[in-house]
């Protein structure tokens, strides 16, 4: 009993250890591939001619630059690992109940369709979500950028708390977006 318990102790400790050089890692290569795709795209939109940039909002411009730049390193460095890590527990989940009962294994397969179908509405929803979200945030950068642009004014006609309470009704109205989103899945 006592060998087990070392054992146990032993393997949790190796496998902090190994998770936290896997994470070290991981956010190495994240910071690289974010920094790496953030440079190529404010190289070319300064690069860009000053009309078609002028046609959208600076707020606009900054999410743009900062939150779809990590959505995009952040979902290309994760999708391969997901994809690899689920087919794998698929493949042993599956190998597990079809060595305990072939049947139950094959009801399981036949629900397959049915949780297609129902990820692909989810996945719609989803999407709506992130396209609503990346707007809202937008906005939140424009007013954020313009209030600071033209914080001379806002104080000279003593506007602060109104400023202050947009920007705060913004950030709630954005949070109980994300909390929607989050009941959702």
């Amino acid at each position: 009993l006592l060998k087990y318990f070392i054992l146990t102790i032993v393997v949790a400790l190796v496998n902090m250890a190994i998770a936290q050089v896997t994470n070290y890692f991981s956010l190495r290569i994240s910071l690289t591939v974010s920094t790496s795709i953030k440079s190529e795209i404010f190289g070319r939109m300064i690069d860009s001619k000053w009309e078609k940039l002028s046609k959208y909002h600076s707020g606009d411009i900054l999410a743009r630059l900062n939150n779809d730049t990590e959505n995009i390193s952040s979902g290309a460095l994760s999708f391969i690992p997901a994809v690899i890590t689920n087919i794998v527990r698929f493949v042993g989940a599956l190998g597990m109940v079809l060595w305990y009962d072939w049947t139950f294994a094959i009801f399981a397969l036949l629900g397959i369709p049915f949780s297609i179908v129902i990820s692909r509405k989810m996945t719609r929803k989803m999407q709506n979500n992130s396209l609503a979200s990346s707007k809202k945030n937008s906005d939140i950068y424009g007013f954020t950028q313009e209030t600071f642009s033209n914080i001379g004014f806002i104080k000279a006609f003593d506007l602060l708390r109104l400023y202050a309470a947009r920007f705060k009704e913004s950030l709630q109205k954005f949070n109980r977006m994300k909390i929607d989103y989050n009941n959702m899945t």
